[in-house]
């Protein structure tokens, strides 16, 4: 069974009325968003001031930490690198030593013949 809306008005009338109900939704919704941004700009106008100077402040003490943190961080790598060219010294020389002691076993000996002490 087919249930049918039937209503008293014809369907463009329908149309026309929810459009002017949606548009009367949207501006009360707009009034109520303005007049909450007038009623905070009352109450907040005067200490705004103040806290925006605060703000301000505390955003410069954090950019100061921010660049004392990266020079802090840029001096302890350079102590890294520095201590890694040190590392490679002392790894050549080991290196070169083991060289030095694999081509001393490897070379054949000469043999100094009989007789010979």
């Amino acid at each position: 069974m087919l249930d049918v809306y039937r209503s008293m008005y014809p369907w463009k009338q329908q149309l026309l009325m929810a459009q002017d109900s949606n548009t009367q939704a949207v501006r009360e919704n707009t009034r109520a968003v303005v007049a909450s941004e007038q009623a905070l700009a009352r109450e907040f106008s005067n200490n705004f001031n103040a806290l925006e100077s605060t703000i301000a402040w505390e955003s410069a003490q954090i950019q100061g930490a921010i660049a004392d943190l990266g020079a802090t961080f840029s001096y302890g790598i350079s102590l890294v690198v520095a201590e890694l060219q040190v590392q490679n010294q002392l790894l050549d020389r080991i290196l070169n030593r083991l060289d030095a002691i694999y081509e001393a076993v490897i070379t054949p000996r000469p043999n100094p013949g009989p007789g010979a002490l």
